[in-house]
């Protein structure tokens, strides 16, 4: 078992919680199974910098981080679990597709950059949810696998979703495609005749994390396909 991040980089540990407690001061760092957990409230604050509401959540950093971002659930009573407030049955916080982590960290992960780009846009979208009923007008994609399906087709450049189904679950593959096999596209070309660039590149962009989500995101949506399963965990 790989040493987690915290012993592994004392000093990155040091940081990133320093980051935290200048944040978000009501917050408590814990560890639980060997890992670092925040759990407190944390603030929507309005644009002149005074505090809206707060919403208890615990966060969970991965052992590999900064190399994946941390997880985050609700726990404030009275806040379904609902799709339509991007999170899961449990709580757990869709925050973006997992191949969408590289770019919104191009200069890698780092606690305040997750604040500013996920974490704080998601906790707002809660407010307006409380106060409006329903999220804010902001671009967003459907839940669960539709949602997921839309942002490969984003990647790809593609419009047919039956396509863009086949492109996602090649892509995703533990095992590379190989050039005789058939293109996804729905050509019947074999894939080196077709579309062989396009999946090359595709599959290079997306982290080995992304893949192993996606793996498991598909064999659950093929047992239950109405489920709506949190987009980043």
């Amino acid at each position: 078992m790989p040493m987690p991040w915290h012993k592994r980089n004392p000093d990155l540990y040091a940081s990133e919680m320093s980051a935290v407690r200048r944040r978000y001061p009501d917050v408590a760092i814990q560890f639980t199974l060997g890992r670092v957990c925040l759990n407190g409230l944390f603030p929507v604050q309005a644009q002149d910098g005074s505090t809206i509401r707060c919403y208890h959540l615990a966060m969970v950093f991965p052992a590999s981080y900064p190399e994946w971002v941390p997880d985050c659930w609700m726990l404030e009573p009275g806040v379904q679990h609902i799709a339509d407030r991007h999170m899961d049955t449990k709580g757990r916080a869709c925050l973006c597709l997992p191949h969408e982590v590289p770019d919104y960290f191009p200069e890698g992960i780092r606690f305040e950059t997750y604040a500013d780009r996920l974490l704080t846009p998601w906790l707002v979208g809660q407010a307006y949810f409380d106060t409006h009923g329903r999220w804010p007008p902001w671009p967003t994609r459907e839940h669960g696998k539709d949602g997921i399906i839309q942002g490969f087709a984003e990647l790809l450049g593609i419009s047919d979703p039956a396509a863009t189904d086949r492109y996602a679950r090649l892509l995703v593959r533990e095992k590379p495609a190989k050039g005789h096999e058939l293109c996804p596209c729905g050509s019947s070309r074999k894939l080196r005749d077709c579309h062989e660039d396009l999946y090359r590149r595709s599959r290079e962009a997306i982290p080995k994390t992304a893949m192993e989500m996606y793996r498991k995101y598909f064999v659950l949506y093929d047992r239950a396909p109405a489920s709506n399963i949190p987009l980043l965990s």
